[in-house]
């Protein structure tokens, strides 16, 4: 970027404060060329508000709050100059960079299209565009992104991983073993290789094999929390709760916002009946995580099992309100229905559990249970006259 901005300086204010301008500004490209991001945001900072105006500031101002995860910031700041800085590759990089991590993909993606426009040929901004358009499923395009970026750099390794995710989110799980082995030969020290190829071989029942890959991954990199999620879900298969639950707290301590290693760590506790480390665990998930559904019934599960029937009802509620679907908890919360005495919604539940799983037993079995007890109420035979249809089968006397 431009370092020498004097020309604009004299344009946009008075001389009485060209001095502290040029100071802060270029103190801040001092600490930019050290990768001191917070400094430079600091002395930049100041020398904004001498020059509120100055189009170049801005500009790297907002590439600076972006770089340093301050995405909102760096947003607020660099959508102001969208229109005066229509041929501007960074500014729409950069921008498209911020939309990304909060996880506004279409904004992402356009953004980075008008980067294209400017320089079409750049491999980075193809790359960022198929990641945005996996992420909102459109894996057509995304393919066509990363097919160009392969036909100039076959060995890309971001290439490589993201094309083999891409055929496995299509089905295609041969064809993404062979990329991701591929990936992996090339580049065998890179953690993520290992966790994807992991990934793939899961998709195709392969647990062992999967295992192994993460095992490297976790050898090369053991504080990464994916190799550390994937390592102690594939343990859990196994039935190797004891180091898989070692592995999840680690996780859980490097990167906190883990959702699924929360869950996954409480449902393993309370297999092993160790309640109160999970109630711990998922009363936590529930803090950090409060609107996630698999947080909330993981919880109401710990609380069901613990006798705490209210706690357990308050958040099964909640999980099943917000669009969870699975038969355990669609029996559990229908069990708790029928201790309430609210026979129609437990059978509600009931119906839910068998839709989801048409052939469970158990679900059968509830279902009876609960047309007895409403009959019962009613004052009426226990079981259906001749010609009487019901929706599931009666278990005979």
């Amino acid at each position: 970027m431009k370092k020498n901005s004097k020309e604009n300086v004299r344009k946009l204010f008075s001389s009485s404060d060209k001095k502290a301008f040029l100071r802060f500004y270029n103190n801040g490209w001092c600490y930019r060329d050290s990768n001191r991001i917070p400094e430079a945001i600091g002395e930049w900072e100041r020398a904004l508000k001498l020059c509120p105006d100055h189009q170049d500031l801005k500009l790297e101002l907002g590439i600076a709050y972006v770089e340093s995860g301050k995405y909102s910031q760096g947003i607020k700041l660099l959508s102001t100059l969208t229109k005066d800085m229509p041929d501007e590759v960074e500014l729409f990089f950069y921008l498209g960079a911020a939309y990304y991590e909060k996880g506004k993909m279409l904004k992402a993606a356009r953004n980075w299209k008008n980067a294209l426009k400017l320089l079409p040929d750049d491999l980075d901004i193809h790359l960022c565009l198929a990641e945005a358009e996996m992420e909102l499923g459109h894996t057509v395009k995304a393919a066509d992104y990363l097919d160009f970026v392969l036909s100039h750099e076959p060995d890309n390794i971001d290439a490589l991983n993201l094309r083999g995710m891409l055929y496995l989110l299509k089905g295609k799980h041969q064809q993404s073993i062979e990329l991701l082995r591929k990936s992996c030969k090339l580049y065998p020290d890179v953690c993520r290789c290992h966790i994807n190829l992991g990934i793939a071989l899961i998709c195709t029942g392969w647990i062992d094999s999967a295992l192994m890959e993460f095992r490297k991954a976790f050898k090369l990199s053991p504080e990464d929390p994916d190799a550390l999620y994937n390592l102690a879900h594939v343990l859990a298969w196994k039935g190797e709760w004891d180091e898989s639950v070692a592995l999840l707290e680690k996780a859980i301590s490097v990167e906190p916002d883990i959702i699924e290693a929360y869950v996954l760590l409480g449902n393993l506790l309370m297999e092993q009946w160790r309640l109160e480390s999970a109630l711990k665990v998922l009363r936590t998930a529930v803090n950090r995580f409060p609107d996630i559904p698999e947080c909330l019934a993981s919880l109401g599960v710990c609380y069901w099992k613990m006798g705490e029937d209210r706690k357990s009802f308050g958040a099964l509620e909640r999980a099943v309100s917000s669009g969870y679907r699975n038969p355990l908890i669609h029996l559990t919360l229908g069990r708790l229905y029928m201790k309430r005495g609210e026979l129609d919604e437990a059978y509600s539940q009931g119906i839910f559990a068998l839709d989801l799983e048409p052939k469970s037993g158990e679900a059968i079995d509830f279902l009876n249970e609960v047309r007895a007890a409403q009959l019962n109420m009613k004052g009426l035979k226990k079981y259906p006259s001749k010609g009487e249809q019901l929706n599931f089968p009666m278990n005979q006397p």
